[in-house]
């Protein structure tokens, strides 16, 4: 299964800050409310508040990009703890997932459970680093799914009666995953 159905894209040009936490919404609108890393969409429940600004190349590599929009990334408070201030330019290492290379690394089993491509030694060290191999991402990545039918059933829920039933039905238990 892919890993991601919606590309990021950095807005051209950004506003100006005086902090880097001052672009969330911006970069939340560039990559489509999904952490930058795992694909996480901030509408799950809670993640909306654990959703932060990541420094790709940390501060701690290179104070002159703590304000640049182009090193900033939209990220989950989980791969923002496990990336850290991880950083190499020799590999393997971390690729900026603005890169096409990053979108053919990762993908998900038939239980949503992430895959990486085992002959790319970066792709082995993010999903190590970044811990994808956790139960609680797969059951994230269940839930982004849900998300995904929930928004496509939305579209079509007027056309059928029957879709309309089991589009209220999802809908009551968001309502009771969010209460």
């Amino acid at each position: 299964m892919d890993f991601r159905k919606y590309k990021p894209s950095r807005t051209k040009t950004p506003s100006s800050q005086a902090k880097h936490r001052w672009f969330l919404d911006e970069l939340r609108t560039d990559f489509n409310q999904r952490c930058w890393y795992c694909d996480l969409h901030d509408s799950q429940m809670w993640w909306k508040e654990q959703f932060e600004v990541d420094h790709f190349i940390p501060q701690s590599e290179d104070e002159t990009k703590k304000l640049d929009y182009s090193n900033l990334v939209y990220s989950c408070r989980l791969c923002n703890r496990f990336k850290s201030s991880k950083y190499s330019v020799s590999e393997p290492c971390f690729i900026d997932p603005e890169d096409n290379r990053y979108w053919e690394l990762f993908s998900y089993d038939e239980d949503l459970k992430f895959l990486y491509d085992k002959n790319d030694k970066n792709s082995k060290y993010i999903f190590k680093e970044l811990k994808f191999y956790l139960w609680l991402r797969q059951k994230l990545n269940i839930l982004n799914e849900f998300n995904y039918i929930e928004a496509e059933l939305c579209k079509i829920k007027d056309t059928n009666p029957d879709i309309l039933k089991l589009y209220q039905k999802i809908s009551q238990f968001r309502q009771k995953l969010n209460s």
